[in-house]
Parts: C-alpha cells; sequence; structure tokens
C-alpha cells in the first residue's frame, strides 16, 4: 500500500529479509501488528535505499486515508487502523464469520 514495492509477496519478502523498520527497530516478521503513528521505513543501507527508490518511481502508492507515504524519505506513517472497505482482498467477512463460528 505504501509503493515500496509491487506485488505483497515481494513486500513479504523485504519484511523477513530485514530491509524494513518500523519506528527504528527493525522487523523481520511480516505479521508484525502495526499501530497508528507507527512509522515505517526502508533501512539506512545505500543498496537498499537504491532498490526501494527505483521501486516506488514504478509503482505510485494506493492513496489511503489511513496511510500516507513520503518517496523523498522513503518513509510511511500510519495515522489509523483500515477499516472493512479498505480491505482490497476478495473476501467476505460474513462467510469467514460464519465458518468460524461453528
Amino acid at each position: 500500500r505504501a509503493g515500496f514495492t509491487k506485488t505483497r509477496p515481494q513486500a513479504r519478502q523485504g519484511i523477513v529479509h530485514g530491509h524494513f523498520q518500523v519506528n527504528g527497530v527493525k522487523v523481520t516478521s511480516p505479521s508484525y501488528r502495526l499501530r497508528a503513528g507507527d512509522i515505517i521505513t526502508v533501512r539506512a543501507r545505500p543498496n537498499l535505499q537504491i532498490v526501494y527508490r527505483s521501486l516506488m518511481e514504478e509503482t505510485q502508492p494506493e492513496p489511503t486515508e489511513w496511510l500516507a507515504s513520503d518517496m523523498q524519505t522513503l518513509r510511511a506513517t500510519v495515522q489509523g487502523l483500515p477499516g472493512a472497505p479498505d480491505i482490497s482482498l476478495p473476501v467476505d467477512v460474513n462467510t469467514v464469520v460464519e465458518f468460524l463460528s461453528r
């Protein structure tokens, strides 16, 4: 969503390899839970800065109300949490709730 990568699998791989920091701390778990006010940055390594800057030039970030991206500084700020309408996966939440309620 922030536009650091082209695809979600590519973003997950970057996280696992430790390319990103949240509030200045390296994160290696794709399931890390972000909170409002968290700042996501690309680690300050020249080779990573070059790679992710070129990826951001190719891929424009999706405009969302809950995430603000800055291409110049390679950082994104979580301004709030996404709601149900912000989910872009083809998921019917009611079906999932019904299934898990059994």
